[in-house]
């Protein structure tokens, strides 16, 4: 069971040795890594939803290039890479946060897939 987790997918390499890939998959004929633990995620809260539990679940996306933190919610990234805005570490409390990063809460694997789509 679940109890307010967090979790973390982390891909690491040079360029194009395979990261998106494996985290995506390809276009129709592979599942990544992603929106395999999203739906077994799903399943389970679509299971203790129906014993009467109440579940949120949000993601963040981002790219960690050159020393820099740059999140792939961000619309700028899409359209001009060289001036999108950077991210920052931050020390709050004792505890590393990313400063600048945005949330989206999503309902199902598809609109989490969906906005991952980077």
């Amino acid at each position: 069971l679940f109890d307010g987790q967090d979790g973390l997918i982390f891909a690491y390499g040079p360029t194009n040795s395979g990261k998106t890939f494996t985290i995506q998959g390809g276009k129709e004929e592979a599942t990544g890594i992603l929106p395999r633990v999203l739906t077994r995620i799903f399943q389970v809260i679509q299971q203790q939803r129906e014993a009467g539990e109440t579940w949120e679940v949000w993601v963040n996306f981002m790219e960690i290039y050159n020393e820099s933190i740059y999140d792939l919610l961000e619309d700028s990234h899409k359209i001009n890479s060289e001036n999108r805005p950077r991210c920052e570490l931050k020390d709050v409390h004792g505890r590393i946060v990313v400063k600048g990063l945005r949330m989206m809460q999503v309902r199902d694997t598809t609109e989490a897939v969906t906005v991952s789509r980077f």
